[in-house]
């Protein structure tokens, strides 16, 4: 997780390629095996990479008096053939109780990104934040194919006339 001023990322995965070590050379588990932050930071402590299913958990919170516009967020990503090593599948991750995030699902196949925008309340892509209103953004990297993606999202966001980008990868 990293914290700035007004933006909270929640990094989670739940799929890993080790390119190093074989499924016997792999340590125990995370003793919170629930928690999808805590198999990310496992995963990443030992080397590995999010292949197949990445999320991130946006909070944004307007702590100005002026209103913050958010964009619909960008990808951009590079596809790297499948290399030997170990793949490991932990549990599956939800959005947790009580969570009606806007969702974004980036969906990559080597040359191709699907992107489809997800709402359960209909409310449109763009928003506006007043002060101290936040909003949630599940963003959501899904693989259609074998192999290793790298990738960034930049999230177009505009507070006091002034436009920034929040840029957010799978590292």
């Amino acid at each position: 997780a990293q914290d700035d001023d007004d933006v909270t990322r929640l990094l989670f995965a739940q799929d890993f390629h080790f390119e190093t070590l074989d499924g016997s050379a792999l340590p125990d588990p995370p003793a919170d095996r629930n928690s999808p932050t805590a198999w990310w930071t496992w995963g990443h402590q030992l080397g590995g990479k999010d292949v197949l299913r990445t999320g991130i958990l946006v909070t944004i919170q307007a702590l100005a008096d002026a209103a913050v516009v958010v964009d619909p967020p960008h990808l951009a990503h590079r596809y790297t053939p499948s290399t030997s090593g170990t793949t490991l599948s932990t549990a599956g991750w939800g959005r947790g109780g009580g969570i009606v995030p806007r969702r974004y699902v980036f969906t990559l196949d080597q040359d191709d990104v699907e992107v489809t925008y997800q709402d359960e309340r209909d409310r449109p892509p763009a928003f506006t934040l007043a002060k101290n209103d936040s909003e949630r953004l599940l963003i959501t990297v899904d693989v259609g194919s074998a192999g290793r993606y790298d990738w960034s999202i930049e999230l177009p966001i505009t507070a006091n006339g002034k436009r920034s980008v929040l840029r957010i990868d799978d590292h």
